[in-house]
């Protein structure tokens, strides 16, 4: 599912761009492995601000819709999709990569 809709390319762009210094404790690189249930914590709370943030411009694309502001609509749909649920289904990707990787990870 995820390369079915882009993510990896999503994850290139994210990866060698200015973005990759806006939250630098969702990155695993260079650290120790103890740092792993952290980065699982990070992740869950990074996707629970951007889930408020898509229920949040949700609500005003409905508002759009209601008053047919269609270019409004469509454009704060992109916006929510390249800023919100591509990063969210990233860290959720992220994550359940590292816990097939580190499958007693959470039984500790």
């Amino acid at each position: 599912l995820y390369k079915l809709i882009g993510l990896e390319i999503f994850r290139f762009i994210l990866v060698n761009s200015f973005f990759k210094y806006l939250n630098k404790r969702v990155y695993l690189k260079g650290k120790p492995s103890s740092y792993l249930r952290v980065f699982i914590e990070e992740t869950k709370q990074s996707e629970t601000s951007h889930v408020i943030s898509i229920i949040f411009t949700l609500s005003i694309q409905l508002l759009y819709l209601k008053y047919d502001f269609w270019v409004h609509f469509y454009s704060l749909s992109t916006f929510t999709i390249i800023f919100n649920v591509y990063p969210l289904l990233l860290q959720r990707m992220n994550r359940n990569r590292v816990i097939d990787n580190y499958p007693n990870l959470l039984n500790n």
